[in-house]
């Protein structure tokens, strides 16, 4: 890939890797794996009680990276589990949970708040349209050019 077009994607994949080394330094400073970062987050955004699949989905994780995660937490004494209907079983914050929320997730929520809300609405909508631009077409050509090609 050559000339402007080149350049600017390359732009446009370093600071995808900023944004993600970003989030990976605030969990090493946090003193968290980057899984269990990722579960407390999703714990923040589904609300207690979420199952593991839905962590999953949220987060784009395997379900083994979940499922050793949420155990290790339990085991640290950070989350419980509810048996639900059938076969469910949601996921809870135990006391001490709670407050590693608060300590953790819930000043990195503010920041990203915070840095979302100083860009201007006209720029805010810009992001969101472009970013869901790109990964739907980046989608459209991963289906059409590189998944015919990994068939079994």
């Amino acid at each position: 890939m050559d000339g402007v077009q080149g350049a600017t994607w390359k732009e446009f994949n370093r600071l995808y890797h900023q944004f993600t080394a970003l989030y990976r330094e605030i969990a090493v400073r946090m003193h968290l794996s980057d899984s269990a970062f990722l579960i407390l987050y999703s714990l923040f955004e589904l609300g207690e009680g979420c199952s593991q699949k839905d962590i999953c989905t949220l987060v784009c994780l395997n379900k083994q990276t979940v499922h050793s995660s949420v155990r290790k937490l339990e085991k640290d004494g950070y989350l419980r589990f509810v048996p639900g209907a059938g076969r469910a079983v949601g996921i809870y914050l135990t006391d001490a949970g709670k407050k590693l929320m608060e300590k953790t997730i819930l000043p990195v929520v503010a920041a990203e708040n915070h840095a979302f809300e100083t860009m201007s609405s006209e720029e805010q909508k810009a992001l969101l349209r472009s970013t869901g631009d790109y990964i739907a077409l980046l989608r459209e050509n991963i289906e059409k050019t590189l998944f015919p090609l990994l068939k079994d």
